[in-house]
């Protein structure tokens, strides 16, 4: 499965370090809005997994801009609010689903399992963790 992680603050990287060293899906990085707008239009992506803070519109605006310009695309936001009230305002500007950081590799791998398309190549079972 391709996916497009969009990391513009450093934030998720760090949380997925080991997961994306050790994982069978092919991991494309954007350090901002322009560079992920920039690699969807040159290529395909099964899904993006990208961090969302409820209390800054410009996150949620830019999860509105991607659904509005790649509606099959599924969205996979990452929040570190713990409130449902920052799930529900990322699902409603156009994430797929929501996971509260910090991100573990299973609640990842189960919400990628939910959201890639028929086809993606989801793995079986996710790999076993490496801790540092």
């Amino acid at each position: 499965m391709k996916i497009l992680l969009i990391d513009k603050e450093g934030a998720l990287y760090p949380h997925m370090r080991n997961w994306i060293r050790e994982s069978s899906h092919d991991i494309l990085f954007a350090g901002d809005e322009r560079g992920a707008v920039g690699l969807l239009q040159g290529q395909s992506c099964d899904l993006a997994v990208l961090e969302v803070d409820a209390k800054e519109n410009a996150s949620l605006g830019f999860v509105a801009q991607l659904k509005s310009k790649w509606p099959e695309l599924p969205l996979l936001a990452v929040g570190g609010d713990r409130s449902s009230e920052s799930a529900i305002m990322a699902m409603e500007a156009g994430a797929s689903d929501y996971v509260r950081g910090p991100v573990q590799p299973e609640a990842l791998e189960e919400a990628l399992h939910k959201l890639a398309p028929a086809g993606a190549g989801t793995s079986p079972e996710p790999p076993e963790r490496v801790a540092n």
